[in-house]
């Protein structure tokens, strides 16, 4: 068995709901299970929709989901040529929409933007797109089964972030997805969305598909999990600034939490943790580019692997410099925590030492200076950009990563860099540059991992 997901853009319109079927069809002897977005942008609508009926404007509720409608409408109309097939599916998407229609009014009887309304709308686009989906597949000759995850994805009431039950969901998808795959069906369901213990709808919160995927893979014990997305896997670096930017072939969880944390935008590994805990490999990969490799994550770190493997950039954050006497060190870095903390700033990074501490974080500077100050705590700062380079053994003693460090901390340090963070992480290692040269310094940072790649 293998979990596919695909994202929104997977699912976008009629093109990309054909790639996602040629790319469903070469899998069939491995058992997939389809877990589908909703189509891109729907989520959005519908939840402005329901927010429009909590402020009683039923004329924007009608004219949203007449919308929605025509919106899917077109695409199953595109998608299906049978006339008697077609009529089938668009009465699906009209009673869809109907019931979406009276639920609104009932929110606008009631003028109140539920978190349990909100959850019931914005399911309805997963909804949508995967019964098309699997009435295309089915039109085409696959032996699609449409799975309500709503009948095996048991939440708490937590509309809008509900904690899944992982023991009811092995249980439920026993007989809601292992049953009918044995049988000799392809799976298509939904990501995003779940139920709680009395059938109502809630949403896993954003991101929540690569989590459904995630959690049904750890479920089923999946072999594999794809992420089906709209680039070929997990780039070195932002492409939009380093054209040289290349796709990662392989890096660990821990690599990616790493890039995540600090700015990459590709995929969130929290939202893959089951599966990784699981030990199942999981891909990214690009449905618009199904020949391409993408990148594959794999559960555990390459203790013998060496060099780097990819960079990001956080602009526009504050190093703290703490002012630390004697024997001070420990309280006032305790301080300083506890401040951070309770006041909803991130902590980046720190380094310190017996007369000297560094922090690093972001926010507005001249707050958490009174904050600091107020509890005796005296501080500089300096706003400044923040680089991170993740490596499978940054720490390694080996001949290799020795080279590339030294290449890496040359090139920071000859371009002005502020601190150089290292030891922390066994992935990843962080330089900090003043604010405004952070740009300078990501493009020379991966010219030098560029080059070390090309070297391997």
């Amino acid at each position: 068995m293998i979990i596919q997901k695909f994202g929104g853009t997977s699912v976008a319109n009629a093109i990309a709901m054909r790639a996602v079927l040629s790319i469903v069809r070469r899998e069939i002897p491995r058992q997939p299970i389809v877990v589908l977005s909703a189509c891109s942008g729907a989520t959005n609508d519908l939840i402005t929709l329901v927010e429009y009926a909590a402020k009683g404007d039923r004329a924007a509720v009608q004219q949203s989901i007449h919308a929605l409608r025509e919106r899917h409408v077109a695409l199953c109309t595109e998608l299906i040529p049978n006339p008697e097939r077609l009529s089938k599916v668009v009465e699906s998407i009209g009673v869809m929409c109907t019931e979406l229609a009276v639920y609104c009014e009932g929110v606008a009887l009631l003028g109140e933007c539920t978190p349990r309304s909100i959850a019931y709308s914005s399911a309805m686009g997963e909804l949508l797109s995967s019964t098309i989906f699997a009435a295309y597949a089915q039109s085409e000759g696959v032996s699609a089964v449409f799975a309500d995850a709503r009948k095996f994805m048991r939440t708490d009431d937590t509309f809008l972030g509900g904690i899944v039950d992982t023991f009811e969901l092995r249980v439920l998808a026993e007989e809601y997805v292992v049953k009918p795959l044995r049988e000799g069906g392809v799976i298509i369901t939904q990501g995003f969305i779940g139920a709680d213990s009395l059938g109502r709808t809630t949403t896993l919160g954003r991101g929540g598909s690569d989590y459904s995927a995630a959690l049904i893979g750890a479920a089923v014990q999946a072999d594999e999990i794809q992420i089906w997305t709209d680039v070929s896997g997990i780039a070195s670096t932002d492409p939009r600034r380093i054209a040289s930017a290349f796709t990662i072939p392989f890096m660990s969880f821990a690599e990616a939490r790493e890039l995540a944390y600090y700015g990459a935008k590709v995929l969130h590994p929290e939202t893959i943790l089951p599966a990784v805990e699981q030990g199942i490999t999981v891909k990214v990969l690009n449905t618009f580019a199904p020949d391409d490799k993408g990148t594959t994550i794999l559960p555990h770190n390459d203790d013998t692997g060496t060099g780097f493997r990819g960079i990001t950039m956080k602009e526009q954050c504050l190093r703290l410099t703490l002012a630390v006497g004697p024997n001070e060190s420990a309280s006032v870095i305790t301080q300083s925590l506890r401040i951070i903390e309770q006041h909803g700033y991130p902590l980046y990074a720190m380094l310190s030492s017996e007369g000297n501490c560094i922090m690093v974080t972001n926010g507005n500077d001249e707050h958490l200076r009174d904050l600091l100050e107020v509890s005796g705590v005296h501080v500089q700062i300096q706003p400044c950009d923040m680089v991170c380079v993740v490596g499978p053994n940054v720490r390694s003693l080996s001949a290799a990563q020795l080279q590339s460090n030294t290449a890496l901390c040359q090139a920071a340090l000859s371009r002005g860099a502020l601190s150089i963070m290292f030891g922390h992480s066994p992935v990843g290692i962080i330089i900090i540059a003043a604010m405004g040269e952070g740009k300078e310094m990501l493009a020379a940072l991966h010219d030098v991992l560029h080059k070390l790649t090309l070297s391997l």
